[in-house]
């Protein structure tokens, strides 16, 4: 079994390596292949967690995850139909990104005009931001309530708004950094650093704070027109991520984080090489361990969901619970159907992503993974239009906003994905729904219904 697996892991490194050199040239000949395009963001994410993490789990990492969940979904033959299915979906995923056509969007938004509405909508999603990050982040303010979660559901007295407000922040930061007065692109690097210091102390901040650098580099790179990041960002990502990665989620004491992080990341430079070594073969990026185990469980066990949990939590899921606490029927009538997997089975998938390609595949099967691939590629094509020069500021803050997390969309799942570019969009949305918007042509000016033009 042993050999079987590294023979299998070297194929699919390989196969998949070449897959993606090749996209890559296609990418880089349609200019496409640079930091503010969603498409670069699933290539990097595609080759992070299907190819670097193998190959450094074969690199004296640990392969016993991928030994184990092979042994439970049926050995070699399961891996090999998994790179299948990867393959089928990242073709169907980059076909309909570089065939769909590029457009501006502007959400019909008649310039950068800010109203009295606008700034009032703006404010109340700012202050409750501000809540949720110094009760539910920073730990400053103790409310005193009790946070529980149970099944990824918050059961206790803090709600999940309250524990995920401060992403409310993030798109107004974005339009700060984005605004064309230098003061105020100065305070949205000041109110970016704070964020990021606030939120240092929780364990499960991790992803934030990475997608907040992520963002500041890439509204300095629509604000320059260029490619690429500033140089500096670079380095400064790489050892923000190890020294939070190595962290793990432990929680720190406000006073205490900013030297805990210091030393963190003195020790990861003083040892860059294994430090690399061990975030990348980490079992938490070992997403590829975890579709082999969760695509048999879904074809044996679970049954194919069909999407109605993305259509779940789209519809209501944005309901606080004390209003409608059955809100996630359809979910919950799903799990009912389930068959039990078994113990061992149960704690290897529990809290584990299989990426959103493997979430595609537990929606329905190989024809789940092709044409939910494809929809993406369209979707990240037009989130690459939100990102275009002369789309309003409004519209590419929000942008940057999603395109930040979009390398942990990958690694989770679609549900995950809804949740976490909704609640990022929510204070956007509100402030369209004031905004000063271009009217439609009127009726007068179509043309009558029996004439030809």
């Amino acid at each position: 079994m042993n050999g079987s697996v590294e023979t299998l892991l070297v194929v699919h490194i390989g196969v998949v390596a070449l897959f993606l050199a090749a996209v890559a040239w296609l990418l880089w000949r349609r200019g496409l292949f640079r930091w503010d395009r969603a498409g670069f963001w699933a290539w990097f994410s595609f080759l992070l967690y299907f190819a670097i993490n193998p190959f450094f789990a074969l690199q004296g990492g640990d392969l016993s995850v991928y030994r184990i969940n092979l042994e439970l979904s049926g050995g070699t033959e399961r891996g090999l139909w998994i790179l299948f299915v990867l393959l089928a979906g990242m073709a169907a995923f980059f076909t309909a990104y570089l065939r769909a056509h590029p457009r501006v969007i502007t959400w019909r938004l008649r310039g950068n005009r800010v109203t009295l509405p606008m700034l009032a909508g703006g404010a109340v999603f700012a202050l409750f931001g501000i809540y949720s990050l110094l009760t539910r982040r920073a730990q400053v303010v103790d409310t005193g309530q009790e946070l529980v979660v149970e099944g990824g559901r918050f059961v206790g007295q803090v709600t999940g708004y309250e524990n995920a407000g401060y992403l409310f922040l993030v798109v107004p930061l974005a339009v700060l950094l984005l605004s064309r007065s230098r003061w105020a692109q100065l305070l949205g690097w000041l109110l970016s650093g704070l964020l990021v210091f606030l939120a240092l102390p929780s364990g499960w901040s991790r992803f934030v704070l990475v997608s907040i650098l992520i963002m500041v580099a890439l509204a300095n790179t629509l604000k320059r027109r260029a490619a690429w990041p500033r140089w500096y960002f670079l380095p400064l990502l790489l050892v923000f991520s190890l020294a939070l990665q190595l962290r793990g989620h432990v929680q720190w004491t406000l006073a205490g984080s900013g030297g805990a992080l210091v030393d963190l990341s003195r020790q990861v430079v003083q040892d860059l090489g294994a430090s690399i070594s061990n975030a990348a073969a980490s079992s938490e990026v070992s997403a590829l361990a975890t579709w082999y185990l969760g695509s048999y469980a879904t074809e044996h066990y679970y049954g194919y969901s069909y999407g109605l949990p993305v259509v779940n939590y789209a519809l209501t899921g944005w309901i606080p619970s004390r209003f409608f606490p059955h809100k996630y029927f359809l979910v919950d009538w799903l799990a009912s159907q389930r068959l039990y997997l078994g113990n061992s089975a149960t704690r290897l998938l529990y809290g584990a992503k299989s990426t959103l390609l493997g979430s595609f595949y537990n929606e329905g099967w190989l024809v789940g993974v092709i044409l939910l691939a494809a929809l993406a590629g369209v979707l990240s094509r037009k989130l690459d239009g939100m990102l275009h020069p002369n789309a309003p500021v409004l519209v590419r803050a929000t942008g940057i906003a999603m395109m930040s997390v979009l390398w942990m969309v990958w690694q989770s799942s679609d549900t995950w994905g809804v949740m976490t570019l909704g609640t990022l969009a929510m204070p956007a949305l509100v402030l369209w729904l004031f905004a000063p918007k271009v009217r439609r042509r009127r009726l007068a000016n179509r043309v009558p219904v029996g004439v030809t033009q």
